[in-house]
């Protein structure tokens, strides 16, 4: 009896030291997929971000989203059925929108991430653009 106690029990390390081994490749294993998964996500914001840019710097260049803007730019909860002038998404109550109230009179809203994307992207492309005649 104690030789199979003996036997169980070896078996019963043996087993445990199979399965520590194993746990700890699970857990490098899912350590290196959440690093790699990290990685992937933060590319795909950056090209989302390049897209985006891209984006305002061609509404920008059309006409649909204002150069200019008052010094005072108010910011509320999203909603009211609009949508973002920069990507075209809608402004949803969870969202912290901006209205950019511009020279010409019109108010512009965008998220708050968007706005600080279009306040970035207008002053670049604002200094690339050949300036406008007087007349």
């Amino acid at each position: 009896m104690e030789a199979q106690l003996r036997i169980r029990t070896d078996e019963l390390f043996e087993r445990i030291r199979q399965a520590g081994v194993t746990s700890r490749d699970s857990i490098g294993c899912s350590i290196e997929h959440a690093t790699r998964s990290r990685q992937l996500r933060l590319e795909a914001a950056h090209g989302r971000t390049t897209r985006l840019r891209q984006r305002i710097g061609w509404k920008l260049r059309r006409g649909a989203l204002p150069y200019d803007s008052t010094p005072v730019i108010l910011g509320h909860p999203g909603g009211a059925g609009r949508e973002c002038a920069a990507c075209s998404k809608p402004l949803l109550m969870r969202h912290l929108v901006m209205d950019i109230p511009s020279s010409d009179h019109t108010v512009v809203h965008l998220h708050a991430d968007c706005y600080i994307l279009w306040n970035a992207v207008r002053h670049k492309v604002s200094a690339s653009r050949p300036p406008q005649s007087l007349g």
